[in-house]
């Protein structure tokens, strides 16, 4: 039964059969946002360790998302103003933020595992250090470009 806005017995308001436009512009983002990661990972390898590469495509990708809110923000005033415009800007946000959460996260990771491998060597301990954690040296690079974003 098809009323006269078009819904098919679904909830009033929402039809059935699309998905919503905030729904839909976070999974372009996402998949973006992935899609480059899996592609710059297979073609170049940046870096031998896959969680400083995860950190420095995360924080790159915040600020990158960042940058083109604020674009649209300032170039296309009535875009923004828009219903979708408002959907399209809180998703980069949202994405934004993620990322950032993703860098974040993997750094701290590292951060202290490195500690945590490291307190056994001290000189008062009798144990022999066995698992060695590479911290990369650009990690305030990565930490900075996720503060400004």
């Amino acid at each position: 039964m098809v009323e006269r806005n078009g819904n098919t017995g679904g909830p009033p308001g929402v039809p059935s059969g699309r998905l919503p436009i905030g729904l839909t512009l976070s999974m372009v983002t996402i998949g973006c946002s992935l899609g480059l990661m899996v592609v710059v990972w297979n073609v170049g390898r940046p870096t031998a360790n896959p969680l400083a590469f995860i950190a420095h495509a995360s924080a790159v990708l915040c600020v990158a998302w960042g940058i083109l809110a604020h674009v649209l923000c300032r170039r296309k005033p009535r875009l923004a103003a828009s219903p979708y415009g408002h959907d399209l800007i809180a998703v980069l946000q949202v994405t934004q933020l993620v990322l950032g959460l993703a860098a974040s996260v993997v750094m701290f990771y590292v951060a202290t595992t490195a500690v945590l491998t490291r307190i056994p060597s001290l000189p008062f301990f009798a144990y022999e250090a066995r698992l060695r954690v590479e911290v990369w040296p650009t990690g305030l690079l990565d930490v900075a470009l996720v503060a400004v974003a």
